[in-house]
């Protein structure tokens, strides 16, 4: 029941903070979000092996949540200003292929720490250090400079 009510929390945690990495992309460099993110995400990690008590559980529900997909706007706005918008899709696709390669690299890296050292504590230590060294490697992204063209809003969806 607990970890079913904690991973609800993260899901809407997860609403809230890609809805506000959206709207933060829109008005911040977006290397500087999505650095944030990584760091959140990194930091989040550090807590979760220490995690005894139903309450911190849902404390690094909030935390993780948060930046659960709110990578997504980030990427895909730096995708779109390196590569120009026409490409998003292919190129997103493919960083999202890479995405779940790593994801499941780290899911047999977890499962062989686990069986070397008895516990994920060292697999969630070794994430929250990746977490920090992505949120480094977002700051030090060149993009082309293509400015994302602003959609002009008319009476028309004005009023929608």
């Amino acid at each position: 029941m607990t970890a079913a009510a904690a991973v609800g929390v993260m899901g809407g945690a997860s609403f809230i903070g890609t809805t506000f990495s959206g709207w933060l992309v829109d008005r911040v460099d977006p290397r500087k979000v999505l650095a944030v993110v990584y760091a959140l995400r990194g930091s989040s990690l550090f807590i979760l092996p220490y995690v005894t008590e139903p309450i911190a559980l849902f404390v690094f529900a909030v935390i993780y949540g948060l930046d659960w997909y709110a990578s997504a706007p980030a990427t895909t706005t730096i995708i779109a200003q390196s590569f120009g918008p026409e490409r998003v899709g292919r190129i997103f696709g493919l960083v999202f292929v890479f995405h779940q390669l790593g994801g499941a690299s780290a899911a047999i890296g977890g499962g062989w720490a686990h069986i070397q050292f008895g516990d994920y504590q060292y697999a969630f230590l070794i994430g929250g250090c990746m977490g920090l060294m992505a949120a480094g490697l977002a700051l030090t992204l060149r993009t082309m400079g293509r400015p994302i063209p602003a959609i002009p809003v008319t009476s028309e969806f004005a009023n929608a």
